[in-house]
């Protein structure tokens, strides 16, 4: 039987072997994926297509089969267009789908795949911290219309932290700072640090040389 997000969360003590993350191996190598997820309890093997051959090992209806990142997330992306649908009372067959600042290429190509794999048409893909901002911007009708707002917004996910600050006003919204660090979420968070990177180049550095901190003394605290 297979479950996905909170039904499977219960799974992760009774049967860790058997639980991994949606996005953690999503265009990557077996080699990287070994790197960036030491602590990973399925078994990684290769699944044979191409460079980013990562894919765990699971029990599935009784037997061991190997899943791909792209399958992983397709099943994901499948699950979340299901609720959608009922929730909207009618199907959706387009979306735009959010990833982190610091997916590479392959790796943004490799979410495409698996929005098609999971049958929807992906127009195309946003940074998390801009899908943040953009959210803020619309549930708030206190925002100034002539003066920007400057927000920080902070996840802390399974996998790693990452951070983003825009400059927010009614009608506009500018993601003026990105960060992230790889490593540093869900149950290993300490010595975690986030630096300043420019918008232009998103990027992860796990250890980067000395920057000024990420978040600005004028941002905004909001509940």
């Amino acid at each position: 039987m297979r479950k996905i997000g909170e039904s499977a969360a219960a799974a992760r003590t009774s049967s860790p072997g058997n639980v991994v993350p949606a996005r953690a191996l999503i265009g990557l190598s077996l080699e990287m994926a070994r790197r960036l997820q030491p602590a990973l309890a399925p078994a990684l093997v290769s699944s044979g297509d191409g460079v980013c051959d990562a894919a765990a090992e699971l029990e599935y209806c009784g037997e061991r089969r190997a899943f791909s990142g792209v399958q992983l997330l397709a099943m994901l992306l499948r699950h979340l267009l299901d609720l959608a649908n009922r929730d909207h009372g009618s199907p959706i067959g387009e979306a735009i789908v959010a990833v982190p600042h610091s997916f590479t290429p392959a790796q943004r190509r490799a979410v495409l795949d698996a929005s098609e794999l999971a049958g929807t048409r992906c127009l195309g893909l946003v940074s998390e911290g801009a899908a943040a901002a953009l959210d803020y911007a619309l549930s708030r009708p206190d925002l100034p219309t002539d003066s920007d707002r400057l927000v920080a917004f902070v996840d802390a996910g399974y996998s790693g932290t990452q951070a983003c600050v825009a400059a927010v006003r009614r009608g506009r919204v500018r993601v003026l700072a990105h960060s992230c660090a790889l490593g540093a979420g869900g149950e290993v968070r300490a010595g975690a640090r986030l630096w300043r990177q420019p918008p232009q180049r998103p990027s992860c550095v796990p250890n980067p040389p000395m920057h000024r901190p990420l978040l600005p003394s004028r941002c905004t605290r909001t509940p």
